[in-house]
């Protein structure tokens, strides 16, 4: 969960730069992240709040809500979901995180 980081991505920006001939701003602008298996699993609501302080940290805008398939023991897509809505989030980071788009998809 929140594998990738701004901070990395800022650190690989360089790299990144050379390959693809863009920015550092662009290059962090396609950093994202997915939270699939952040909530639901486990004693996981112990964890909710350094989750919620993590996603405030990465800023919402680069999260993006997934779920792991369904069978061998991971929640059903519904139920990933609202277990998702258990999480410390204000409805405003909710909204946009529900809406935001990988940005290899846009």
């Amino acid at each position: 969960m929140l594998r990738a980081d701004r901070f990395a991505a800022r650190r690989a920006a360089p790299q990144i730069r050379r390959a693809c001939d863009t920015s550092p701003a662009a290059v962090l602008e396609l950093a994202a992240t997915d939270v699939s298996g952040g909530a639901g699993y486990g004693d996981w609501e112990k964890r909710a709040e350094p989750i919620a302080r993590r996603i405030g940290q990465l800023e919402p805008k680069r999260v993006l809500f997934g779920s792991d398939g369904f069978g061998g023991g991971n929640l059903a897509p519904r139920e990933a979901w609202a277990a998702w809505w258990r999480l410390p989030l204000s409805d405003d980071e909710f909204r946009v995180i529900a809406t935001n788009i990988a940005p290899y998809m846009r």
